[in-house]
């Protein structure tokens, strides 16, 4: 079973028999919603001359970082092209090329920082070119990506107290003065964000223990209706679910999914939006009731962002891989009566929401259209319990 991400890769690297022990603990941190901290990255000439931080997490919520320890991070961007012809909503200065966008997450000494000498890579560059080229346009584009870094020697770390960083590169050889990317998406009411979250997890000491994931690879649905051009966008589904039973104060959740979708059938390109969240029920799509009650953030473990699945080659091209990656700190039993502690416990489930709706070339759109979900894709949720807790 395909489990992904670097936390489980480097779990897996441990031998047989390793699992949780009283001297490892486990500290996760995540920004929420609302991590963005710019709303455009200028598009450079070349790779590096530009760089931005699009969201970090700073000092107080990473925690401590000691030589020995590891540092895990993954985080999602949502990231657009800008308009292809002047209109009122069009950011910066319009361009036709496809712009190559490159984004790392990293240690660093401030939430500013990308230079090389106040940084330390957490992860691999996770890399696409966003296309503005039809009818294979992308406009909208996601990069997903995760890391694990171990802390064997603190000289090779440039900071005491760290910032965990995801820096946005754009460049492009035909790129101009005002060429930008959007962090986000543009629309008539100006740039809109909320769409990227930023996660880490510091084990100490490292490296991750071994610990079994909770996994799901059979889709609840494989259609998800694609809405006309111009619509709101179509009806939500749940694609994926994971029950969780028994989440107790003190635990801590980190969630992993890969799914692709495709929509070459369809004759035009389709939007294709997804989100984590954690419900009561497997097919539901709220944040409602208990699974509200017992974290920070209210049941959403990653933010709603999307991109257009194109039928050519685009930077998300069908069959479209759809990955997201979250965490979740159980503050409360997961009981009937959570804020009072009572009750039986409710089990609760992770759930991947996913929409569609029609774009470019759109007018070829026929009732009852739906983009199809792979046969098996992954949703894995590694539970660390109370003990972790540093």
């Amino acid at each position: 079973m395909a489990l992904g991400g670097a936390f489980c890769a480097a779990a897996a690297a441990l031998p047989a028999g390793a699992g949780t022990t009283p001297e490892q603990s486990l500290h996760v941190a995540a920004t929420g919603l609302g991590a963005e901290r710019i709303k455009t990255v200028p598009i450079s000439r070349r790779s590096g001359a530009k760089k931005r931080v699009a969201m970090s997490l700073p000092p107080r919520k990473v925690g401590p970082i000691r030589a020995g320890d590891s540092v895990w991070a993954g985080g999602e961007v949502e990231v657009s092209v800008t308009c292809l012809e002047p209109m009122p909503k069009c950011v910066g200065r319009i361009y036709r090329f496809s712009p190559h966008v490159k984004a790392q997450l990293v240690l660093a000494t401030g939430p500013r920082a990308t230079r090389a000498k106040n940084t330390a890579p957490i992860s691999g560059a996770s890399r696409l070119r966003c296309s503005q080229e039809l009818p294979h346009r992308n406009h909208h584009c996601v990069l997903a990506l995760d890391g694990t870094r171990p802390v064997g020697d603190r000289s090779k770390v440039p900071c005491d107290r760290c910032y965990v960083n995801l820096v946005l590169d754009a460049y492009h050889d035909k790129a101009r003065r005002g060429n930008v990317i959007v962090v986000g998406s543009d629309s008539d009411r100006g740039i809109a964000q909320d769409k990227g979250t930023l996660n880490a997890g510091v084990f100490a000491p490292g490296p991750p223990s071994r610990l079994e994931p909770l996994v799901t690879t059979k889709p609840s649905t494989r259609r998800i209706p694609v809405a006309t051009q111009g619509g709101s966008g179509g009806e939500r589904r749940v694609v994926l679910s994971r029950r969780v039973n028994e989440l107790r104060a003190g635990e801590q959740l980190m969630v992993d999914l890969r799914i692709r979708v495709g929509t070459r059938h369809l004759g035009y390109g389709a939007l294709l939006q997804s989100q984590l969240v954690l419900s009561e029920k497997a097919g539901s799509i709220k944040r409602s009731g208990v699974s509200a009650r017992i974290d920070a953030q209210h049941g959403v473990i990653t933010a709603q962002n999307g991109f257009n699945c194109t039928r050519g080659k685009s930077g998300h091209t069908s069959p479209c891989l759809v990955r997201k990656l979250g965490v979740v700190r159980v503050s409360r039993d997961a009981r009937a009566k959570p804020l009072r502690g009572e009750g039986p416990f409710v089990p609760l489930f992770v759930n991947l929401v996913m929409q569609s709706k029609a774009e470019y070339g759109g007018h070829r759109h026929r009732r009852g259209d739906v983009a199809k979900v792979a046969r098996s894709g992954s949703l894995a949720v590694t539970r660390y319990g109370p003990e972790y807790r540093p």
